[in-house]
């Protein structure tokens, strides 16, 4: 019957000697594994005591002592009709009967005398619905549980888009009633309002990029140029989170190694891990970011910072778009947490790769493997 079959163990509750054995000899014919109980007792308390974990019961209703519907009950209080399903067997087909058994929380029943073929057909077809329905129940689960997530990812994006348009109001209102504002001030608020503009911008570019991975259209616009002048442009979009956290970058790259990719988003990743480097950095701490030309002919970018570190859950989920807004609004760090995702998706479509070494209380190493074919010396 395959090897699915094979892992599947039938428990059979029966206190009819010769019924429990035929009913044992035909499922292993079927391929199952079987393990007979010849009353009630005595299977709910390996049940109880979890010395047998059944894909299915087998459970007779006409039993001394505890009948089959007490056993059922019992079952059912401890166990949902996909995590252990139960057929009832009956040596009459009275309809009262199988209804009952229905309504008590049975999969399905059969009758005695056994028929090989119906019996593991049955045992078959409930097993598979069983999976279905927990298959069901996890996708279920996990569509809510994505849907949580992109409401307060959306929470996020709108408190992250509110900030920058009230200065932006605010500004703007200074410029256009305020009567004692000078020149200079109105200058002041201009650039603040391009301030804000800048950074609204970014977010959106940022959201526009990762929808394009979602639906499969990024594209590489292919160019080559040194790679030094995108590590530097990438540490200079860095420069005012730099200066107010008075943090320090070293920068160390070969002038004469060229990459070969798409200039501009390749900029952008390389700027989003010196981003999170310097945002996570403490105030005045320093960063390092190196490029060298390694004896395998790839070249490795190594971005290093002094920050609190994270544990392997964290960096997984760090590494997840829309995860990083399940800290609400009251997260230490403005952003929507979507830099390394980003980046990651980058240097995948340039065939690179990202590598992330961090533990708590000592900072991130990032390391970005470049393959020969994109880089030349």
């Amino acid at each position: 019957m395959g090897d699915q079959q094979s892992r599947d163990l039938i428990c059979v509750v029966d206190d009819d000697p010769s019924a429990l054995d035929l009913a044992c000899r035909f499922l292993q014919r079927g391929g199952y594994e079987s393990q007979p109980f010849p009353d009630g007792e005595s299977f709910l308390d390996a049940l109880a005591g979890e010395r047998v974990e059944p894909s299915m019961l087998l459970l007779d209703y006409h039993m001394q002592g505890l009948n089959g519907f007490d056993v059922l009950k019992t079952v059912r209080a401890s166990h949902s009709k996909d995590e252990l399903p139960v057929v009832m067997v009956t040596a009459d087909a009275n309809p009262s009967i199988i209804v009952a058994a229905l309504e008590s929380g049975a999969n399905d029943y059969i009758t005695k005398p056994y028929n090989a073929k119906v019996l593991c057909a049955r045992i078959t077809t409930q097993l598979q619905l069983a999976q279905a329905l927990r298959q069901s129940r996890q996708s279920a689960d996990e569509e809510r549980k994505r849907n949580i997530e992109k409401s307060e990812f959306l929470a996020l994006l709108t408190h992250e888009l509110k900030t920058p348009l009230h200065q932006i109001g605010g500004f703007a209102d200074l410029i256009a009633n305020n009567a004692q504002t000078t020149l200079e001030h109105c200058r002041a608020h201009a650039q603040m309002i391009l301030d804000c503009n800048k950074r609204m911008t970014s977010l959106v570019d940022d959201l526009l990029l990762l929808s394009s991975f979602d639906l499969g259209r990024a594209v590489v616009r292919e160019e080559e140029g040194p790679l030094s002048a995108l590590i530097n442009d990438a540490v200079d979009m860095c420069h005012l989170r730099c200066v107010e956290r008075r943090v320090n970058i070293d920068v160390s790259c070969a002038p004469d190694i060229m990459f070969s990719g798409d200039q501009k988003k390749m900029r952008n990743a390389l700027a989003k891990l010196v981003d999170n480097a310097v945002k996570f950095s403490p105030k005045g701490g320093a960063c390092k970011v190196e490029a060298e030309m390694r004896p395998e002919h790839h070249v490795r970018v190594r971005v290093t910072d002094t920050g609190a570190g994270m544990d392997t859950e964290n960096l997984s989920i760090a590494l997840q778009p829309y995860k990083q807004g399940s800290g609400g609004l009251s997260r230490s760090h403005e952003g929507l947490g979507i830099g390394l995702p980003l980046a990651q998706f980058i240097l995948a479509l340039h065939g690179a790769s990202l590598d992330i070494k961090s533990e708590v209380g000592t900072g991130a190493v990032v390391d970005v493997i470049i393959p020969p074919e994109r880089v030349a010396a």
